[in-house]
């Protein structure tokens, strides 16, 4: 490769890094920022589940879309198209004086996202060439590593320092540098074929989760045997009927449901929809409990920096987790990693009333650790589980079931931490109902784990029968190729 086309394909990383960086941060410092966004709109935290799913949802109904619009009309175009979005997103989140503004404000955010994480990672692919393009995507992931690593500390720096406003006011310089170095140094690039965007599929998903999110949200104030609770999940199980029986006569459907028929590929999808839900869920509840006066009133430098541990612990060991799936297959990553989750959250669960922040620590790394296990082998175990053909289509459903499991995660957490009560008050009593209900949380996210390292370690048995092509060496480089990827194969330039 000349050094000019070398120096050009650097400049390609170092362009789409920027927003890519922080898309990932934006998802995580959310959590650390909700009581002082609470407190600003006057809200009460319940309602603040939407600035999370709306954010979430969106992603999800979009990303498969997001990366296929890329490869068909041009990727630089796409790419610029979302980060462009995700600035004036940015900013009407940071201007935001009702929940209502804020929510739309996330949701565009959400739908900004699903245009580039894919969209950035199909340049990185398209600019290097095969001989260097693991290592460029190495970098790639590791950027988004330590953006969700970085996020609850740099959300909670930034939400004490400036207010809360500014987790959003530091997108825009961000965005504004990507914008120009993108136009003077990212080519454009696109591949031959049809343009198909399946807006019934995307219609039906979102309404699904839509009505299935808001039914469990709503149920505590308006009754689980309320009629419109009711009607809420009989319209979410409808949706989802109607969602299976179009995608079934789509020439290109989002869901392509006879992968569904391999243990090892309904495994791996298990798991990273368990490991989001389960990661996403806990950052929701745990910002709440360590910000909780009635708890230890911590600030949210301080929540972020208690958190670290379990950032920096699943960053760190996802690095080996890839050439440990390699040697030993994904049974033992996945299954053990499981295990590390549901053991770390029994662990927090044990906190009593005249525990100390310290005595989360123990428990949080072994989240860490046990997430940074699975992260990468189940996505590599769900592709692996397909022809090579396949893999686009493959990582477009683990990914979905990737964003749909970070929903799921932080509705259920808050049904199960949120309790009446929970989050007004000071004194003993609402010490120990604040800590009765973030014990709760965590045995439920304990049987989670708990229930995927089994169902892992029973159909993964097949992995190694039923491979088509082999994993990846790194579990970041894995993720990066075929778990955040929206389009539908290798990149190809024209």
């Amino acid at each position: 490769m000349p050094e000019r086309s070398t120096r050009d394909a650097w400049w390609v990383l170092a362009s789409v890094s920027l927003p890519l960086f922080a898309v990932c941060v934006n998802t995580t410092s959310i959590n650390t920022a909700l009581p002082a966004i609470a407190r600003s709109l006057d809200t009460g935290l319940p309602s603040l589940q939407w600035v999370v799913n709306a954010y979430i949802l969106a992603a999800a109904a979009f990303v498969v879309t997001g990366g296929r619009l890329g490869d068909l009309l041009g990727r630089r175009r796409v790419f610029l198209a979302g980060v462009a979005l995700f600035g004036i997103a940015s900013v009407l989140i940071a201007l935001a004086g009702s929940v209502t503004v804020l929510v739309a404000g996330r949701a565009l955010q959400g739908l900004s996202s699903a245009m580039i994480v894919p969209g950035s990672l199909s340049l990185v692919g398209v600019a290097f060439p095969p001989e260097r393009r693991n290592a460029a995507i190495g970098i790639w992931a590791a950027v988004v590593g330590l953006g969700f690593a970085m996020g609850p500390l740099i959300g909670g720096a930034l939400t004490e320092s400036l207010g809360w406003e500014w987790v959003w006011w530091a997108n825009v310089p961000l965005v504004v540098a990507a914008i120009a170095m993108a136009l003077a140094r990212v080519p454009e690039s696109r591949d031959e074929g049809e343009l198909s965007i399946d807006v019934a599929g995307i219609a039906l998903l979102a309404a699904g989760s839509l009505a299935l999110v808001l039914g469990l949200t709503e149920a505590p104030d308006w009754g689980w045997g309320d009629g419109r609770t009711l009607g809420m999940f009989a319209g979410a199980a409808a949706l989802f009927a109607a969602f299976g029986l179009v995608e079934r006569r789509q020439r290109l459907p989002l869901v392509v449901f006879r992968f569904f028929r391999s243990g090892p590929f309904v495994a791996g999808t298990l798991g990273t929809f368990s490991a989001t839900l389960a990661l996403l869920g806990a950052f929701y509840f745990y910002n709440l409990f360590l910000q909780s006066h009635a708890v230890f009133d911590l600030s949210p430098l301080e929540t972020g920096a208690t958190l670290l541990p379990l950032s920096l612990a699943m960053f760190a060991v996802s690095l080996a987790a890839g050439p440990l799936a390699q040697r030993l297959g994904p049974r033992a990553p996945v299954a053990g990693g499981f295990l590390a989750v549901a053991a770390g959250f029994w662990l927090v669960s044990r906190i009593g009333r005249d525990s100390g922040v310290e005595d989360l620590i123990p428990g949080f790394l072994l989240i860490g650790l046990g997430q940074g296990l699975v992260t990468g082998p189940t996505s590599a175990a769900a592709v692996a589980a397909v022809p090579e053909e396949d893999a686009g289509e493959a990582s477009g459903v683990v990914n979905m079931g990737r964003y749909l499991g970070g929903s799921l995660g932080v509705t259920i957490c808050g049904l199960l931490y949120l309790r009446p009560g929970v989050g007004s008050g000071a004194g003993e009593a609402a010490r120990d109902l604040a800590v009765d209900a973030f014990a709760s949380a965590n045995r439920g996210m304990a049987i989670v784990a708990l229930g995927t390292a089994v169902v892992s370690a029973l159909l993964l048995r097949r992995q190694a029968r039923e491979r088509h092509h082999p994993a990846h060496a790194g579990a970041l480089v894995h993720t990066a190729h075929h778990l955040l990827r929206g389009g539908s194969g290798a990149p190809s330039a024209r």
